[in-house]
């Protein structure tokens, strides 16, 4: 490995500059020793790369990690490998370009570092999610977890329950070294059905009054319709379906103070929450009463705030104007709220949870244990899970048969996100037959 002046140089040592001259790399030498005046140009050096640098200094010493090191590198926008600077961008007051004399990874691409899409941007991140440090401590007791087989269920027809992937029955208490003034308390999600409202009174899902309301009526149709028993079974939103609950706006607001972010850059993310913008293509309101991201009291205001409001906050966060210039990790945030047996699930993965509905309670809009996003509550019995979860459209079979032959508008098959969205609308059921029986056996074999 080609090493620079620094890899040799140690604060304390008292020797004259000349000894150095040699160790410079070509480019430290084009930027230190263009008059070829190397005695005058060594101090000079060594007082840029130690001006109140702590940060690199630890570098220098070989104190940092090599997780720490990118970070370090990704923060400079430095990259050099073997001794060849292949792209730099100084940060006033930083380090001057060229003196890291050693070798550093390429920053890692979005795909490397957030695969499955927690986040639209990498933003300033530099490590992998699963590298995260997420400081979790239990807060209730889940019931005990079943797996149960497809075999399970024949002869019964599954509804679905379509859910965020937020965990149950945790507090998330930090983010790497940004430990929280107050925890935030995860209350589901899929696991909803195991937690402390199912053990107080039997209560299997939450969501909004209409929403609630809609499903009972549909399962008791479904009851009444085909006289067999109806099992609930969960399946998945996508990653970011969560911003709708108070948990990722929570997370965040709790990091703000930790974050380093110019008041030109908290002024316009202000100005945007108050304005009508898109995101993505979708039309979010003005916010007329945000507070500010600087005030102390955001997390309050965000969690009694309408879940349009924190989803404009989350998603306005997540876009690279603000990931790029210090705003906390939405991606981190997510990731940190999801329920471990779902952190690498997809869209459409159905069947870790299931219940069967009480149909002779209606859903009550006050119940002993109060969810912080939603509600209503509607009664049904965990019954358990199953053993791999399984892609929707394999599960619901005959919904997404018929669906294989539409067309849209224009005469094209429909795209699976408009077959997804017909899903959502219409909330299908399945009778689990000998047939789907089979397919689900025989997919979970080629899965293992």
């Amino acid at each position: 490995m080609q090493q620079g002046l620094l890899s040799a140089f140690n604060p304390s040592d008292a020797l004259p500059a000349p000894r150095y001259t040699g160790m410079l790399l070509p480019i430290e030498r084009d930027m230190y020793g263009t008059k070829g005046n190397f005695e005058l140009a060594v101090p000079q050096f060594l007082q840029d790369a130690y001006s109140g640098i702590n940060k690199f200094g630890q570098a220098f010493r070989g104190e940092l990690s090599p997780q720490e090191l990118q970070q370090l590198a990704f923060d400079t926008s430095m990259n050099v490998t073997g001794g060849s600077l292949l792209g730099s961008r100084v940060i006033p007051n930083a380090l001057p370009q060229g003196a890291l004399g050693m070798n550093m990874m390429r920053p890692l691409t979005k795909d490397q570092i957030d695969p499955l899409g927690f986040g639209s941007t990498k933003g300033l991140l530099t490590r992998p999610l699963t590298e995260t440090n997420i400081g979790i401590t239990k807060d209730v007791d889940l019931i005990p977890e079943k797996k149960i087989s497809i075999e399970d269920l024949q002869g019964s027809v599954l509804f679905p329950l379509i859910g965020d992937q937020s965990a149950t029955g945790l507090l998330v208490n930090s983010i790497d070294d940004r430990v929280f003034k107050n925890p935030v308390k995860l209350e589901g999600g899929a696991n909803f059905m195991r937690g402390a409202s199912q053990k107080a009174e039997g209560s299997a899902w939450a969501s909004g009054k209409s929403v609630i309301s809609d499903i009972n009526n549909r399962v008791k149709r479904v009851a009444e319709e085909t006289g067999l028993p109806v099992k609930m079974i969960y399946t998945a939103m996508g990653k970011d379906a969560v911003d709708f609950a108070t948990f990722p706006a929570s997370v965040l607001a709790e990091q703000i103070p930790f974050s380093k972010i110019f008041k030109k850059d908290i002024k316009s993310f202000n100005d945007k929450m108050k304005a009508n913008i898109k995101i993505s293509g979708d039309a979010h309101k003005p916010v007329e009463d945000f507070i500010g991201v600087e005030s102390p009291n955001l997390r309050s205001y965000l969690e009694t705030a309408s879940a349009k409001v924190r989803k404009k906050f989350v998603k306005l966060m997540d876009t690279a104007p603000y990931q790029n210039v210090g705003f906390p990790s939405v991606a981190k945030a997510r990731y940190a709220v999801t329920d471990d047996a779902l952190k690498n699930a997809l869209s459409g993965d159905t069947g870790l949870v299931i219940a069967s509905p009480k149909l002779d309670k209606l859903p009550t809009d006050n119940p002993l244990v109060p969810h912080s996003s939603y509600p209503t509550q509607m009664y049904g019995d965990y019954v358990g899970g199953l053993n791999k979860s399984i892609p929707r459209n394999i599960l619901f079979r005959d919904f997404f048969d018929a669906l294989s032959t539409q067309r849209d508008k224009s005469g094209n098959l429909l795209k699976p996100s408009m077959k997804d969205y017909s899903f959502r609308m219409n909330f299908p059921t399945q009778e689990v037959d000998q047939q789907l029986v089979d397919t689900i056996m025989n997919y979970s074999l080629l899965k293992r």
